[in-house]
Protein backbone atom coordinates (compact mmCIF):
# COMPACT_ATOMS: atom_id res chain seq x y z
CA UNK A 1 0.00 0.00 0.00
CA UNK A 2 1.30 3.44 -0.95
CA UNK A 3 1.68 6.00 1.80
CA UNK A 4 -0.89 8.66 0.89
CA UNK A 5 0.04 11.52 3.23
CA UNK A 6 3.16 13.13 4.53
CA UNK A 7 1.98 12.24 8.02
CA UNK A 8 1.91 8.52 7.18
CA UNK A 9 5.34 8.77 5.58
CA UNK A 10 6.66 10.47 8.70
CA UNK A 11 5.28 7.72 10.93
CA UNK A 12 6.82 5.04 8.71
CA UNK A 13 10.16 6.81 8.81
CA UNK A 14 10.08 7.01 12.61
CA UNK A 15 9.15 3.32 12.82
CA UNK A 16 12.03 2.39 10.53
CA UNK A 17 14.48 4.43 12.62
CA UNK A 18 13.22 2.78 15.80
CA UNK A 19 13.66 -0.70 14.32
CA UNK A 20 17.16 0.23 13.18
CA UNK A 21 18.01 1.40 16.71
CA UNK A 22 16.67 -1.85 18.17
CA UNK A 23 18.78 -3.95 15.79
CA UNK A 24 21.84 -1.82 16.54
CA UNK A 25 21.41 -2.21 20.30
CA UNK A 26 20.91 -5.96 19.92
CA UNK A 27 24.07 -6.53 17.89
CA UNK A 28 26.00 -4.13 20.09
CA UNK A 29 24.99 -6.25 23.08
CA UNK A 30 25.97 -9.45 21.29
CA UNK A 31 29.43 -8.01 20.56
CA UNK A 32 29.79 -7.24 24.26
CA UNK A 33 28.77 -10.76 25.25
CA UNK A 34 31.26 -12.26 22.76
CA UNK A 35 34.05 -10.04 24.10
CA UNK A 36 33.30 -11.10 27.69
CA UNK A 37 33.24 -14.78 26.72
CA UNK A 38 36.61 -14.48 25.01
CA UNK A 39 38.13 -12.63 27.96
CA UNK A 40 36.81 -15.26 30.39
CA UNK A 41 38.14 -18.10 28.24
CA UNK A 42 41.61 -16.54 28.18
CA UNK A 43 41.60 -15.82 31.92
CA UNK A 44 39.90 -18.98 33.19
CA UNK A 45 39.12 -21.42 30.40
CA UNK A 46 42.65 -22.06 29.12
CA UNK A 47 44.46 -22.25 32.50
CA UNK A 48 41.76 -24.48 34.02
CA UNK A 49 41.09 -26.75 31.06
CA UNK A 50 40.83 -30.45 32.00
CA UNK A 51 44.07 -32.42 31.44
CA UNK A 52 44.42 -33.96 28.00
CA UNK A 53 43.21 -37.54 27.85
CA UNK A 54 45.24 -40.27 26.18
CA UNK A 55 42.88 -40.25 23.20
CA UNK A 56 43.14 -36.47 22.86
CA UNK A 57 46.95 -36.63 22.88
CA UNK A 58 46.90 -39.35 20.25
CA UNK A 59 44.53 -37.38 18.03
CA UNK A 60 46.73 -34.27 18.27
CA UNK A 61 49.85 -36.27 17.37
CA UNK A 62 48.14 -37.81 14.33
CA UNK A 63 46.86 -34.41 13.22
CA UNK A 64 50.37 -32.92 13.46
CA UNK A 65 51.70 -35.73 11.26
CA UNK A 66 49.30 -34.54 8.58
CA UNK A 67 51.24 -31.26 8.35
CA UNK A 68 54.42 -33.02 7.19
CA UNK A 69 52.45 -35.16 4.77
CA UNK A 70 50.78 -32.14 3.17
CA UNK A 71 54.03 -30.20 2.97
CA UNK A 72 55.56 -33.02 0.92
CA UNK A 73 52.61 -33.49 -1.47
CA UNK A 74 50.66 -30.26 -1.87
CA UNK A 75 51.54 -27.71 -4.53
CA UNK A 76 51.22 -23.96 -4.30
CA UNK A 77 47.95 -22.69 -5.78
CA UNK A 78 48.58 -20.76 -8.97
CA UNK A 79 48.30 -17.00 -8.59
CA UNK A 80 48.94 -16.92 -4.85
CA UNK A 81 52.72 -16.40 -4.87
CA UNK A 82 52.45 -12.68 -4.15
CA UNK A 83 49.63 -13.05 -1.61
CA UNK A 84 50.17 -12.45 2.09
CA UNK A 85 48.55 -15.85 2.74
CA UNK A 86 50.42 -18.82 1.29
CA UNK A 87 48.08 -21.52 -0.07
CA UNK A 88 48.77 -25.13 -1.07
CA UNK A 89 46.43 -27.82 -2.38
CA UNK A 90 46.59 -31.53 -3.19
CA UNK A 91 43.69 -33.39 -4.78
CA UNK A 92 43.43 -37.13 -5.32
CA UNK A 93 42.40 -37.55 -8.95
CA UNK A 94 38.74 -36.82 -9.73
CA UNK A 95 37.42 -37.90 -6.34
CA UNK A 96 35.89 -35.75 -3.66
CA UNK A 97 38.96 -35.79 -1.42
CA UNK A 98 41.48 -32.97 -1.11
CA UNK A 99 43.89 -31.52 1.41
CA UNK A 100 44.87 -27.89 1.66
CA UNK A 101 47.26 -25.78 3.72
CA UNK A 102 47.53 -22.06 4.40
CA UNK A 103 50.29 -20.16 6.22
CA UNK A 104 50.02 -16.53 7.26
CA UNK A 105 51.41 -13.92 9.64
CA UNK A 106 48.67 -12.45 11.81
CA UNK A 107 48.69 -8.98 13.41
CA UNK A 108 47.21 -10.20 16.68
CA UNK A 109 48.38 -11.90 19.87
CA UNK A 110 48.59 -15.70 19.59
CA UNK A 111 46.26 -16.28 22.54
CA UNK A 112 43.67 -13.89 21.09
CA UNK A 113 43.70 -15.54 17.69
CA UNK A 114 43.59 -19.02 19.21
CA UNK A 115 40.51 -17.96 21.17
CA UNK A 116 38.95 -16.63 17.97
CA UNK A 117 39.42 -20.04 16.33
CA UNK A 118 38.38 -22.14 19.33
CA UNK A 119 35.11 -20.51 20.42
CA UNK A 120 32.72 -21.79 17.76
CA UNK A 121 29.41 -20.77 19.35
CA UNK A 122 29.80 -17.01 19.70
CA UNK A 123 27.17 -14.70 18.21
CA UNK A 124 29.71 -13.59 15.58
CA UNK A 125 30.32 -17.21 14.50
CA UNK A 126 26.58 -17.80 14.19
CA UNK A 127 26.28 -14.79 11.87
CA UNK A 128 29.37 -15.86 9.94
CA UNK A 129 27.87 -19.32 9.34
CA UNK A 130 24.23 -18.29 8.92
CA UNK A 131 24.07 -19.95 5.48
CA UNK A 132 24.58 -23.39 7.06
CA UNK A 133 21.25 -25.21 7.39
CA UNK A 134 22.60 -27.15 10.38
CA UNK A 135 25.24 -25.98 12.85
CA UNK A 136 25.41 -27.18 16.46
CA UNK A 137 28.26 -27.07 19.00
CA UNK A 138 28.63 -29.15 22.19
CA UNK A 139 31.40 -28.07 24.57
CA UNK A 140 33.27 -30.14 27.19
CA UNK A 141 32.43 -33.57 25.80
CA UNK A 142 32.15 -36.05 28.69
CA UNK A 143 33.94 -33.59 30.99
CA UNK A 144 36.98 -33.24 28.71
CA UNK A 145 38.30 -30.13 26.98
CA UNK A 146 37.03 -31.46 23.63
CA UNK A 147 34.00 -30.27 21.71
CA UNK A 148 31.76 -31.59 18.95
CA UNK A 149 30.82 -29.56 15.88
CA UNK A 150 28.03 -30.78 13.62
CA UNK A 151 27.47 -28.70 10.52
CA UNK A 152 26.11 -28.99 7.00
CA UNK A 153 27.93 -27.70 3.92
CA UNK A 154 26.24 -26.73 0.66
CA UNK A 155 27.78 -27.96 -2.59
CA UNK A 156 27.36 -26.51 -6.09
CA UNK A 157 24.02 -27.04 -7.83
CA UNK A 158 23.34 -30.65 -8.69
CA UNK A 159 25.03 -32.08 -5.60
CA UNK A 160 23.40 -32.76 -2.25
CA UNK A 161 24.57 -31.06 0.95
CA UNK A 162 27.06 -32.87 3.15
CA UNK A 163 26.99 -33.34 6.92
CA UNK A 164 30.22 -33.02 8.93
CA UNK A 165 30.38 -34.36 12.51
CA UNK A 166 33.73 -33.37 13.98
CA UNK A 167 35.67 -33.97 17.20
CA UNK A 168 37.92 -31.04 18.18
CA UNK A 169 40.43 -30.51 20.99
CA UNK A 170 43.37 -28.23 21.78
CA UNK A 171 46.79 -28.10 23.43
CA UNK A 172 49.02 -25.28 24.62
CA UNK A 173 52.78 -25.79 24.24
CA UNK A 174 55.51 -23.48 25.55
CA UNK A 175 59.07 -23.56 24.18
CA UNK A 176 61.80 -21.03 25.05
CA UNK A 177 59.18 -18.71 26.49
CA UNK A 178 57.12 -18.69 23.27
CA UNK A 179 53.64 -20.18 23.29
CA UNK A 180 52.09 -22.32 20.57
CA UNK A 181 48.42 -23.26 20.49
CA UNK A 182 47.29 -26.35 18.60
CA UNK A 183 43.69 -27.08 17.62
CA UNK A 184 43.30 -30.59 16.20
CA UNK A 185 40.15 -32.04 14.64
CA UNK A 186 39.01 -35.30 13.09
CA UNK A 187 35.78 -37.22 12.31
CA UNK A 188 33.56 -37.75 15.35
CA UNK A 189 33.58 -41.49 14.64
CA UNK A 190 37.15 -41.54 16.07
CA UNK A 191 35.86 -40.29 19.45
CA UNK A 192 35.03 -43.12 21.86
CA UNK A 193 32.67 -41.12 24.05
CA UNK A 194 29.27 -39.46 23.60
CA UNK A 195 28.08 -38.63 20.09
CA UNK A 196 25.38 -35.96 19.98
CA UNK A 197 22.86 -36.23 17.15
CA UNK A 198 20.85 -33.52 15.41
CA UNK A 199 17.28 -34.37 14.55
CA UNK A 200 16.63 -34.61 10.84
CA UNK A 201 20.19 -35.51 9.79
CA UNK A 202 19.69 -39.28 9.64
CA UNK A 203 19.25 -39.34 5.86
CA UNK A 204 21.92 -36.76 5.03
CA UNK A 205 25.08 -37.78 3.21
CA UNK A 206 28.07 -37.68 5.56
CA UNK A 207 31.50 -36.29 4.80
CA UNK A 208 34.67 -36.19 6.90
CA UNK A 209 37.31 -33.64 7.77
CA UNK A 210 40.53 -33.80 9.74
CA UNK A 211 43.36 -31.37 10.27
CA UNK A 212 44.99 -28.86 12.57
CA UNK A 213 45.41 -25.16 13.34
CA UNK A 214 48.85 -24.17 14.68
CA UNK A 215 49.09 -20.68 16.17
CA UNK A 216 52.70 -19.83 17.08
CA UNK A 217 53.59 -16.71 19.03
CA UNK A 218 56.03 -14.38 17.27
CA UNK A 219 55.81 -11.22 19.38
CA UNK A 220 53.41 -10.03 22.05
CA UNK A 221 50.90 -8.92 19.41
CA UNK A 222 51.75 -11.01 16.33
CA UNK A 223 51.63 -14.69 15.53
CA UNK A 224 52.06 -17.23 12.74
CA UNK A 225 49.06 -19.32 11.72
CA UNK A 226 49.28 -22.64 9.86
CA UNK A 227 46.01 -24.29 8.87
CA UNK A 228 45.90 -27.79 7.39
CA UNK A 229 42.60 -29.45 6.47
CA UNK A 230 41.83 -32.71 4.72
CA UNK A 231 38.29 -33.13 3.41
CA UNK A 232 36.56 -36.15 1.91
CA UNK A 233 33.10 -35.39 0.51
CA UNK A 234 32.44 -39.09 -0.12
CA UNK A 235 31.43 -38.36 -3.69
CA UNK A 236 33.10 -38.23 -7.09
CA UNK A 237 33.35 -34.63 -8.22
CA UNK A 238 34.86 -33.16 -11.39
CA UNK A 239 38.29 -31.71 -10.74
CA UNK A 240 37.09 -28.21 -11.63
CA UNK A 241 34.24 -28.34 -9.11
CA UNK A 242 36.48 -29.73 -6.36
CA UNK A 243 39.02 -26.97 -6.97
CA UNK A 244 36.31 -24.33 -6.61
CA UNK A 245 35.08 -25.82 -3.32
CA UNK A 246 38.62 -26.13 -1.91
CA UNK A 247 39.69 -22.62 -2.90
CA UNK A 248 36.54 -21.11 -1.38
CA UNK A 249 37.39 -22.84 1.90
CA UNK A 250 41.02 -21.66 1.85
CA UNK A 251 39.85 -18.12 1.11
CA UNK A 252 38.65 -17.94 4.72
CA UNK A 253 42.29 -17.52 5.76
CA UNK A 254 42.42 -14.19 3.91
CA UNK A 255 39.23 -13.06 5.65
CA UNK A 256 40.75 -13.83 9.06
CA UNK A 257 43.95 -11.98 8.22
CA UNK A 258 42.02 -8.91 7.09
CA UNK A 259 39.94 -8.95 10.26
CA UNK A 260 43.04 -8.52 12.43
CA UNK A 261 45.22 -6.46 10.08
CA UNK A 262 46.96 -3.52 11.76
CA UNK A 263 49.31 -0.73 10.66
CA UNK A 264 52.46 -2.23 9.09
CA UNK A 265 54.86 0.19 10.77
CA UNK A 266 53.36 -0.60 14.17
CA UNK A 267 53.82 -4.34 13.61
CA UNK A 268 57.44 -3.86 12.42
CA UNK A 269 58.20 -1.77 15.50
CA UNK A 270 56.91 -4.58 17.74
CA UNK A 271 59.09 -7.14 15.95
CA UNK A 272 62.22 -5.01 16.44
CA UNK A 273 61.36 -4.53 20.11
CA UNK A 274 60.86 -8.28 20.55
CA UNK A 275 64.21 -9.02 18.91
CA UNK A 276 65.92 -6.52 21.20
CA UNK A 277 64.37 -8.27 24.21
CA UNK A 278 65.75 -11.61 23.04
CA UNK A 279 69.24 -10.10 22.66
CA UNK A 280 69.07 -8.60 26.15
CA UNK A 281 67.93 -11.90 27.64
CA UNK A 282 70.81 -13.74 26.00
CA UNK A 283 73.46 -11.50 27.55
CA UNK A 284 75.48 -13.32 30.17
CA UNK A 285 74.21 -16.73 29.09
CA UNK A 286 77.16 -19.19 28.87
CA UNK A 287 78.05 -20.38 25.37
CA UNK A 288 77.34 -23.95 24.42
CA UNK A 289 80.27 -26.17 23.41
CA UNK A 290 79.46 -25.74 19.71
CA UNK A 291 79.14 -21.96 20.04
CA UNK A 292 82.45 -21.75 21.88
CA UNK A 293 84.15 -23.76 19.12
CA UNK A 294 82.80 -21.40 16.45
CA UNK A 295 84.08 -18.34 18.32
CA UNK A 296 87.49 -19.98 18.79
CA UNK A 297 87.80 -20.61 15.06
CA UNK A 298 86.80 -17.03 14.29
CA UNK A 299 89.46 -15.78 16.72
CA UNK A 300 92.11 -17.91 15.04
CA UNK A 301 91.08 -16.63 11.63
CA UNK A 302 90.92 -12.96 12.58
CA UNK A 303 93.81 -12.98 15.02
CA UNK A 304 93.78 -12.26 18.75
CA UNK A 305 94.69 -8.89 20.21
CA UNK A 306 98.38 -8.21 19.69
CA UNK A 307 98.66 -10.72 16.88
CA UNK A 308 99.19 -9.91 13.28
CA UNK A 309 95.68 -10.85 12.10
CA UNK A 310 94.49 -9.99 8.60
CA UNK A 311 96.34 -7.53 6.38
CA UNK A 312 95.16 -5.53 3.39
CA UNK A 313 95.99 -7.13 0.04
CA UNK A 314 98.87 -5.50 -1.77
CA UNK A 315 97.81 -4.08 -5.12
Amino acid sequence: KMLGTSGEADKANKLFCRLAEMFYERFKKEDTIDARRKADFIKNGIPNAPPLTGDEKKMIEESMELVEDVASRAKRIAGTVSESVEKFLHRDGNGGAAVGMTMAKMDVAAITFFTELWLLDTYAKKVENKSAAIREVWNELDGTRSLQLTTSVSLPAGFQDRLFETWITFEKVETDGRRTYIIAFCPLEDYKGTHHRVEGTEKMFEATSRGVHIVRELTENTCEWTWVQQVDLKISLPARVMDIVAKQQLRKANDKQEKFRRNGKEVDREKVTALAEVVRERRGVPLTEDQAEVFERCSELLGEEGEEGWKPLES
